[in-house]
C-alpha cells in the first residue's frame, strides 16, 4: 500500500512539473514543484511557518477535543431520551445544514475575532458527525448480542466496555475521522477571518502578495498535517482495536 501511494504521488508531482515546464499554465498561476518546495522549506527553516503550524495545531486539538466530548454527551442524551431526540435532535439537524463559517459574523460580534471565536467555529463544525454517529452506533447494536451477553453475566460497565463499545466502535471511529476533517475546514475558514497567526492567515498572506507558491505550499502543509493524523492515529487505532475485539460483532 505504501509503495502504491508513493508511486501515485510521484506521478502527480511529475505531471505537475511537466505542466509547469511546458508552460501550459502561466507560472504565476501554477508555480513549479521546485518553487513551491523552496518556499515551503524557507518558511519552515525560518520558523515562520512552524509558528503558524503551532498556532493552528493548538486550536484544532483543543477545538476537536471539546467537540468530541460535547458530541459524545449530546449523542448519548439523544439516545437515552426520546423527548430530547424529538426536540433538540430536530433542531440540531436543522442547524447542521448551515455551514459553520456562516456563523462567523455572529460569533465575531459576540466574542470578537480572537482565539475564542475560532474554537467556537471548530466545535460547532466538528460536533455534528460525532453526535450523529454516537447515537447511531449504539442504537443499531443488535439486541441479540446484548441479550446473549447478559445471559453470560455481563452487566453495567462490563457490558458497555466489553460488548456495546466494541460493537459500536466502527461507527464511532467513522464519526471521529469525519469530525477531524470538518475541524480542519472550520479552522482554516475561521483563521482566514480572525486575528492572530495561523495557517489560515498564512494563506491570506499568499493572497495579499499575489504569491501562488505560498498559497500552494500552505495548502500542501495543511493536507500533510491532516492526513498524517489519519494515517498514524485513526488507521492504527482502528487496526489495533479490531484485532483486539475481532471476535465481537
Amino acid at each position: 500500500m505504501l509503495l502504491r501511494k508513493t508511486v501515485f504521488f510521484c506521478l502527480l508531482i511529475a505531471i505537475w512539473a511537466a505542466i509547469s515546464k511546458l508552460a501550459v499554465v502561466p507560472a504565476e498561476l501554477l508555480p513549479s514543484p521546485a518553487r513551491v518546495a523552496s518556499v515551503l522549506g524557507r518558511g519552515i527553516f525560518s520558523g515562520s511557518l512552524l509558528y503558524d503550524v503551532g498556532a493552528s495545531l493548538r486550536r484544532i486539538l483543543v477545538g476537536y477535543g471539546m467537540a468530541s466530548i460535547f458530541g459524545f454527551l449530546v449523542g448519548f442524551a439523544l439516545l437515552k431520551n426520546s423527548f430530547l431526540k424529538e426536540t433538540l435532535g430536530s433542531l440540531l439537524m436543522w442547524l447542521q445544514t448551515i455551514p459553520s463559517i456562516a456563523y462567523m459574523p455572529l460569533a465575531a460580534l459576540w466574542f470578537g475575532t480572537g482565539e475564542g471565536v475560532v474554537l467556537l467555529i471548530i466545535v460547532f463544525a466538528a460536533s455534528w458527525p460525532i453526535i450523529i454517529n454516537t447515537e447511531d452506533a449504539f442504537r443499531n447494536i443488535q439486541p441479540n448480542l446484548v441479550n446473549a451477553a447478559r445471559t453470560m453475566g455481563f452487566r453495567g460497565w462490563n457490558l458497555f466496555r466489553q460488548v456495546q463499545l466494541p460493537a459500536a466502535f466502527p461507527t464511532l471511529l467513522a464519526g471521529l475521522k469525519l469530525s477531524w476533517a470538518f475541524s480542519w475546514r472550520a479552522l482554516i475558514a475561521a483563521e482566514l477571518l480572525s486575528e492572530g497567526r495561523g495557517l489560515g492567515q498564512a494563506l491570506m498572506a499568499g493572497k495579499e502578495t499575489n504569491d501562488m507558491a505560498i498559497t500552494i505550499a500552505v495548502l500542501i502543509l495543511i493536507a500533510l498535517l491532516a492526513g498524517l493524523v489519519d494515517e498514524v492515529v485513526f488507521q492504527q487505532v482502528e487496526k489495533r482495536v479490531q484485532k483486539k475485539w475481532e471476535t465481537i460483532s
